[in-house]
């Protein structure tokens, strides 16, 4: 899957996740940081944050999916 991030419905897509997937999916994809600075920042371990950015994706790609955003 292949999207446009300076697309504003991906953007939108992103901010529609539950919070816990949205916080690290918008810090990695928009912001530039590392899963593990990531993890620093939100007081998470690397791998609770490596699943939520996999978890997160999925989401995304179901919901983009959908939208024929692909």
């Amino acid at each position: 899957l292949v999207v446009d991030l300076a697309d504003g419905r991906v953007l939108e897509a992103v901010l529609s996740l539950p919070e816990k997937y949205r916080d690290a999916v918008y810090l990695h994809y928009y912001e530039g940081y590392s899963a593990r600075e990531i993890a620093a920042l939100l007081g998470e371990k690397p791998a609770t944050v490596f699943t939520r950015l996999d978890r997160g994706r999925q989401k995304l790609r179901t919901y983009l999916e959908q939208e024929e955003l692909t």
